[in-house]
């Protein structure tokens, strides 16, 4: 038998209309629920169908009432009792009275707020107060149970997704995905999930969904997110919540699965570099340290180290390639600076001063030509009236070098004359 149902915006006096108290107060006598409701004693009995939605009783007052609408005179829900736990759990001091039945009450208790709100699930999943009722409701609720709630939220394509994009559904869709246990309850859940992984992915609440399908379902249920990864690693790795699933995907995946992800990034290294949130998954790559990952990437970028050092964000991966870089392969990045015509440019520009610090700091003990050259361009720069601490940085460096070379040196001709 179904409750009997109350519009949304219901006033506290229309539904209070067929209410009496044991006390002989009315609706009118109480209808400033903030004001008055300390002058209602606590044994307060209400008699009706009704319990209203939008009332907001102080705490002790507010439990009282729960406690006179949970009970009724013969000890259970039914006949009129039937259908206030599903208002309750849209109001905040009912839906904590709610949740304190799991802890506190008997299983009966557990049995009977699960058949009030079952056909409610989607409406109370995203409502301020139900979405806390329900993520308690499913640590307590048995598999069967839990398997009805699924068929709920599952039976209509497109709810699910809906949901998990909502700020309070995420929680529970999250609290879901903690909680599966069987096989068919997994399926259940990847099948409808999975026509809008993508929006998922990106959205800023469901990213957060996605990432708990990667830390909580089992690697054989996971395949549909690793496939939507990198089927549009592009879009994904350009946005700002598709990034971070687009890592944790890399994280969490393994053999081949993990090398399609990698190779959709390190083939768009370029383009991924010079975006604000795509040079973030570049050097998440580096630091994997792959040895064929680094070198793609490094392939990628080769011949472009001088416009991607000027940068704001592809400056970044540049310092990142010098570091990962092997020693061959940063000889190469640093020679490409020095030889490039505009290094006078890349050693003035906000973020290109950055990169020619890290290449002269990697490029210690290198050849003299890196040194002379940069040396030639500080007197330059001093004539040109350069910054000052691009200046002091360069000379230190040269200064370390041409220190290094004459100990060195200077080894080398004792070691022959003994």
């Amino acid at each position: 038998m179904e409750g009997r149902k109350l519009p949304d915006d219901q006033s506290f006096i229309s539904a209070f209309a067929d209410f009496s108290f044991s006390n002989g107060l009315t609706s009118e006598a109480v209808n400033h629920p903030l004001t008055n409701c300390l002058s209602m004693p606590n044994d307060a009995i209400c008699s009706g169908s009704q319990y209203p939605i939008n009332l907001r009783f102080r705490d002790l007052a507010g439990e009282s009432l729960c406690n006179n609408v949970w009970q009724s005179e013969d000890g259970g829900f039914h006949g009129s009792n039937r259908g206030r736990i599903y208002l309750m759990a849209k109001d905040q001091n009912g839906c904590r009275f709610l949740q304190k039945k799991f802890s506190e009450g008997t299983r009966k208790d557990v049995e009977q707020i699960f058949f009030e709100v079952i056909d409610h699930i989607v409406e109370l999943m995203t409502d301020p107060f139900g979405n806390y009722l329900l993520q308690k409701l499913l640590e307590v609720c048995d598999e069967d149970q839990r398997m009805r709630i699924l068929h709920v939220i599952t039976r209509r394509p497109g709810d699910l997704i809906h949901i998990s994009c909502d700020m309070h559904g995420t929680r529970v869709v999250q609290k879901v995905l903690e909680t599966l246990k069987t096989a068919e309850e997994f399926s259940a859940v990847v099948s409808a999930l999975k026509p809008g992984i993508v929006t998922l992915m990106k959205n800023t609440n469901g990213n957060h969904v996605a990432q708990h399908c990667l830390r909580y379902l089992p690697l054989e249920y996971k395949e549909f997110l690793f496939q939507a990864a990198a089927a549009n690693c592009l879009e994904q790795a350009t946005d700002r919540h598709g990034c971070c699933v687009l890592q944790k995907c890399v994280g969490h995946s393994g053999g081949e699965q993990k090398c399609h992800l990698i190779c959709g990034i390190t083939s768009n290294a370029l383009i991924l570099s010079q975006d604000q949130f795509g040079n973030y998954v570049v050097q998440f790559v580096f630091e994997l340290h792959m040895p064929h990952a680094t070198r793609d990437i490094l392939d990628q970028l080769d011949g472009n180290n001088g416009d991607l050092s000027m940068q704001k964000y592809s400056s970044n991966v540049v310092e990142k390639c010098l570091k990962f870089a092997g020693e061959e392969r940063r000889t190469r990045i640093v020679q490409e600076l020095m030889d490039d015509p505009r290094l006078a440019q890349i050693m003035q520009d906000p973020f290109g001063n950055f990169v020619i610090q890290a290449a002269l700091e990697k490029s210690k003990w290198r050849g003299t030509r890196t040194c002379k050259k940069c040396g030639r361009m500080v007197k330059l720069w001093q004539m040109e009236g350069g910054q000052k601490q691009m200046i002091r940085k360069v000379e230190y460096e040269i200064r370390n070098f041409q220190k290094a070379y004459w100990y060195r040196k200077r080894g080398f001709i004792k070691k022959k004359l003994s």
